[in-house]
């Protein structure tokens, strides 16, 4: 792969921004890959920090999901009970069963975006 600035010039690598190939002349280590010298800097460094901070939204996202969870499992649980005491009929304690496995679910979804946060 050559240059895109310099034709004849071998390229070290891709600009993260704009995707040309760059020679040692043209590409700047941003910190996350190298970008056009000049060029693609401030758009690279831009993304680098949305990354950043998506990586905080994630860490909210989990608190949220495991809270919606475990409301939803005590709602579940409060139905089947309801259910069981004679309150309510086999609806009751079908509904409740669903609203507990959606409990589960939001649980378990607030696991898996807290690992990879």
């Amino acid at each position: 792969m050559e240059c895109y600035v310099h034709p004849g010039a071998a390229a070290i690598g891709i600009c993260k921004y704009c995707q040309k190939g760059l020679c040692r002349e043209c590409a700047v280590d941003t910190g996350v890959g190298i970008s056009c010298r000049g060029k693609c800097e401030d758009e690279v460094k831009a993304i680098k920090e949305l990354l950043a901070r998506e990586k905080g939204v994630y860490g909210k996202a989990a608190s949220a999901s495991y809270r919606t969870g475990l409301v939803l499992c005590l709602m579940g649980l409060a139905f089947i009970v309801w259910s069981m005491a004679g309150h309510g009929g086999s609806f009751t304690a079908v509904f409740g069963s669903l609203i507990l496995v959606a409990g589960l679910m939001g649980i378990y979804s607030g696991w898996k975006w807290r690992r990879s946060a």
